[in-house]
């Protein structure tokens, strides 16, 4: 028997470093088009708070809508505590949605900007995973989720940070 990870624990293992480290590629590639690395704010730290957090209730949703295959498919994951039988289903909905809650407070902190964007983040990311639509396992659906949430996603974040209007 494997034993349950405390909640603290969960959290750091959805959190999937070295996963989130590339969502954040985009989002320092803003910082640095358009001048925030000089003058780094508390709007644009709260942002990358706040998709860090939405970050993690992406992969709770993730996990709880693979947990038929991943046991098979990605049962020695570390990052997979569900697969490995380290968490429960129930766990994994709690942390989801204290997780999007916290996303949310953050990202409405600082303003409408951030908070829009992180909106829009929770939809790509609810639809990715959760029913009805769980584009993650339709056919083609899952690139234009993906590359939005990879790379638009976070780009526009750190604009909407920076208190930037297109021009």
């Amino acid at each position: 028997m494997i034993m349950q990870l405390t909640p603290l624990q969960l959290a750091s293992r959805l959190l999937r470093p070295q996963i989130f480290l590339r969502l954040t590629a985009p989002f320092m590639l803003a910082l640095a088009v358009h001048g925030g690395l000089r003058t780094p704010s508390v709007s644009v730290i709260a942002a990358i708070i706040s998709l860090g957090l939405m970050w993690m209730a992406a992969t709770s949703w993730n996990d709880l809508s693979d947990c038929g295959a991943d046991p098979i498919n990605v049962k020695d994951d570390p990052g997979r505590p569900l697969a490995r039988g380290e968490t429960s289903r129930s766990a994994l909905r709690t942390l989801a949605a204290g997780a999007v809650a916290a996303s949310l407070a953050v990202a409405w902190f600082d303003g409408t900007g951030v908070g829009v964007v992180m909106l829009g983040v929770t939809g790509i990311a609810a639809t990715y995973s959760l029913r009805p639509f769980r584009l993650g396992s339709r056919r083609y659906a899952p690139y234009p989720a993906l590359g939005m949430a990879y790379g638009a996603a976070p780009y526009l974040l750190a604009v909407a940070a920076m208190h930037l209007t297109p021009s």
